[in-house]
């Protein structure tokens, strides 16, 4: 059975590769198969059960990327593309190392993505061009070839927008603020939490700082860990001046430099904050009210964000009626008052 040419789906489920003879009966329209593990019999399935797809498209591999998941599929030879008669796709993939694999269409993620051509072109160029260390390492090239593209689930994948769904799965539907906000900051906690990469711009002064604080406490809820980093110490030195203040700081690492890992490491703090007082806590009482003052809180934001733009309306028709007014007046028009219920 040659794959390349034929793929074989029988209630729903690829069977190609198992398939040693299929032809079609067509006095009977059915098909007669014989399987490779008992080829001394045949079996009969009615064109109700079976698909025989023929005469697949041949992609071009230079400009997509195929996901299984949200991870790459690589050392791809050649993909063949079956369609059947209601519109849905089958994949037969060969690897470089002569092994293959068919999928379905709803198995895989087949993305246009020029980015990657982009990236493998800086890669190429700081090959030749990057600034080498004493010992011969060229710095930029060796850290472009760290990074990696072949997953979906990285921040770096969608900021090259290797895939449209931006959406984090985030397993809380509620969010907290301990550090306080405002409406601009709900906003951008909320799209932060919500999405797997988000950017939030602000002049000094707009709390930014306050921002990332509430970030990461959402994240700790949910379980999760973030890795605060920042071109200037400032940025991180504020963050950790506010933890500091209200005595969270136990559970930060400085890092970076050499000198702030060896200082964690010999500093770790021999006296962590005790938890004794929560310990018979009602946590689903407690998660239930979190819960709650967090809906509150989100429709009170999301009231005055609407206050705000009838506000904004209303100074808008304000403007505009005074420059009517001032035409009726300058153009010495007589207004007719007119009962619409009339």
């Amino acid at each position: 059975m040659n794959m390349k040419e034929i793929m074989i789906i029988i209630d729903g489920n690829i069977v190609t590769k198992d398939i040693l003879i299929c032809e079609k009966d067509y006095s009977r329209n059915n098909y007669k198969v014989k399987y490779k593990k008992n080829s001394y019999y045949s079996y009969n399935y009615s064109s109700s059960r079976i698909q025989v797809l023929t005469k697949p498209l041949l992609l071009n591999l230079d400009d997509i990327s195929i996901f299984y998941g949200n991870e790459k599929i690589t050392d791809i030879e050649v993909v063949y593309d079956f369609v059947n008669v209601s519109g849905n796709h089958f994949y037969h993939i060969e690897f470089k190392n002569k092994a293959y694999e068919d999928f379905k269409g709803e198995e895989l993620k087949i993305l246009i993505d020029k980015s990657q051509n982009v990236f493998n072109y800086m890669k190429e160029v700081a090959e030749v061009t990057s600034l080498e260390t004493d010992d011969g390492k060229k710095l930029l090239s060796e850290f472009l070839n760290r990074v990696n593209l072949n997953s979906l689930s990285l921040s770096l994948a969608n900021y090259l927008k290797m895939s449209n769904n931006n959406n984090s799965g985030n397993t809380l539907n509620y969010l907290i603020f301990p550090f306080g906000c405002n409406s601009s900051q709900y906003k951008a906690v909320e799209r932060a939490i919500n999405n797997k990469i988000s950017v939030i711009e602000g002049p000094p002064g707009t709390g930014k700082t306050q921002t990332i604080l509430n970030i990461i406490a959402n994240i700790l809820i949910r379980g999760g860990n973030c890795q605060v980093v920042s071109n200037n110490n400032t940025a991180i030195a504020n963050i950790d001046e506010k933890l500091k203040k209200y005595d969270l700081d136990f559970f930060e690492a400085l890092l970076g430099k050499k000198g702030n890992k060896e200082s964690f490491i010999e500093c770790q703090k021999v006296n962590i904050p005790s938890f004794d007082e929560y310990e018979n806590m009602d946590l689903e009482s407690l998660r239930n009210e979190v819960n709650c003052v967090a809906d509150i809180t989100k429709k009170i934001y999301e009231s005055n964000e609407l206050i705000s733009k009838l506000r904004h309306e209303k100074e808008e028709l304000n403007l505009e009626y005074k420059y009517f007014m001032n035409y009726v007046k300058n153009n010495n028009l007589n207004l007719v008052d007119v009962n619409i219920n009339d």
